[in-house]
Formats: structure tokens, C-alpha cells, sequence
């Protein structure tokens, strides 16, 4: 109880003095830190201990935080494009599958005519020929 009370008085005393221009919640934070550690609280005013090693550290750990943040956002990224690669391959196999389909149909056939212009099934699996495919309410199979 006796360490509360000093720490509230002493934040107290330093508040009046100092004013408003100290972050509040900083300054509170530093009368703890005092009162808690007061060897390490004297070691800092000497240039020494291990709040002051973590002051002059900060620019690394700022460093090792940003790389660290960015091998994060690369890792995310490459999944990213796995997983938009994946996408277009099972567009791929799906449409595959469609055009099988027709395919089983007429056996006989070797392409497909749409809109006047003739596709053999292997072309039918890129976007316009498939979308133009998709559009076609009657299929003329040549064979």
C-alpha cells in the first residue's frame, strides 16, 4: 500500500510541476517504472541499464520488425497468386469438362461452329470462344 500512495503522490507532484506538456499516461508509466525498479530508474540517468539499452536498441528492433513484416507480406502475397493460379486452373479443368461433354455428344464431330466461325474443341477453352459457346442456344458439330 505504502508504494501506491508514493507513486500517486509522486505522480502528482511531477503532474503540477511539469504541466500538460508530458504524454500523461508516459509519465505515470515512469513514476512506476521509478518507484518499482529505482536501481535501473538511476541507471538510466548514467547513460546505463535496461531501459536505456532498450532506448538505443529501438531503430533495430524497429528494423528486425520490418523485415519481419515484410517477409509476412510476401509470404501472403506468393499465396495469393497460388491460390488465383488454382482459380484458373480449375476454370480450366471445368470447361474442359464441358466441352467433353459436347464432345461425347458427336463423337464424330472435330470442331463446332459458332457465330460463322468454326472452332475445333481445343480452342473452345479460352475465355471468348467458351463465353461465345455459352451464348449458343443450338451447336452446329462439323465432323
Amino acid at each position: 500500500m505504502r508504494l501506491l500512495t508514493n507513486i500517486c503522490n509522486e505522480y502528482s507532484l511531477y503532474k503540477d510541476n511539469l504541466g500538460e506538456r508530458l504524454n500523461q499516461n508516459n509519465l505515470f508509466a515512469m513514476i512506476i517504472y521509478k518507484n518499482l525498479c529505482p536501481d535501473d530508474f538511476a541507471d538510466l540517468h548514467n547513460g546505463k541499464g535496461n531501459v536505456f539499452k532498450l532506448i538505443i536498441d529501438k531503430p533495430s528492433y524497429i528494423k528486425d520488425k520490418i523485415v519481419n513484416i515484410d517477409k509476412s507480406i510476401l509470404e501472403y502475397r506468393k499465396q495469393i497468386k497460388e491460390i488465383e493460379n488454382e482459380n484458373i486452373v480449375e476454370i480450366q479443368e471445368l470447361r474442359a469438362i464441358y466441352i467433353q461433354e459436347l464432345i461425347k455428344q458427336r463423337q464424330d464431330a472435330v470442331s463446332i461452329k459458332l457465330n460463322n466461325r468454326e472452332y475445333s474443341f481445343d480452342k473452345l477453352i479460352d475465355d471468348d470462344a467458351f463465353e461465345l459457346l455459352k451464348s449458343q442456344s443450338i451447336l452446329n458439330y462439323f465432323t
